[in-house]
């Protein structure tokens, strides 16, 4: 439904289901959203109504952050594409050292080659 609003340009249907999946957020959906959400080009700094509420991009990358440790040993984790894993791990959001970033990182690109 998310996605078919984006498709026909319905901003206010989008929002009320951008509100409804991320309450709907866990630790085993969350970059599943996040890919969704980016294969979608949503890639705007706020949203496009003008005002200063984070878009949903935004607030999967929030949640992953938030839930980092968890978020980081699921498989869809593991699939990312390589630009969400860029704009995660670019975020000022992670709640994880920096060498635990970048064991989840090395984790991913081993599961890349496979």
């Amino acid at each position: 439904m998310w996605s078919l609003c984006q498709d026909l340009n319905l901003e206010e249907l989008k929002h009320f289901c951008e509100e409804h999946i991320t309450r709907s957020l866990n630790v085993t959906n969350a970059c599943t959203l996040l890919a969704s959400a980016l294969a979608k080009d949503d890639h705007s700094p706020h949203s496009k109504n003008g005002n200063s509420n984070p878009t949903f991009v935004e607030r999967c990358i929030q949640f992953i952050g938030d839930n980092a440790s968890e978020c980081f040993q699921t498989p869809s984790f593991l699939r990312l594409s390589k630009d969400a894993l860029i704009r995660l791990v670019s975020s000022d959001h992670l709640a994880l050292e920096e060498v635990e970033i970048w064991r989840a990182v090395l984790s991913w690109a081993r599961h890349q080659v496979k």
